[in-house]
């Protein structure tokens, strides 16, 4: 029974990532973007975008994202703004 559990998990998992998929046109047009929107918006991958979170400097709390029990919300538009006048550099 455990292993009729299980493929039905992996199987609901999988159902829900093809209609969780995020559409770069919803992204554009809000301020406060999840890392997946995030990541999605510059065309990286979320791991990369949590690894330019860990690395102390890069992006501050409370300038360029907020934790909010847990979930990390990024500031799309201070990115931007810091991005364009160069205070902020996202290296690829």
């Amino acid at each position: 029974m455990s292993e009729f559990t299980n493929h039905a998990i992996n199987f609901f998992i999988k159902f829900t990532k093809i209609f969780k998929r995020i559409k770069i046109s919803d992204v554009s047009s809000k301020n406060l973007l999840t890392e997946e929107e995030f990541a999605l918006y510059i065309g990286r991958s979320p791991g990369w975008v949590y690894d330019r979170l860990r690395k102390k400097g890069v992006l501050m709390e409370h300038k360029h994202y907020f934790d909010v029990c847990g979930v990390i919300l990024y500031l799309r538009e201070q990115i931007e703004q810091d991005i364009i006048s160069c205070s902020l550099n996202l290296k690829k």
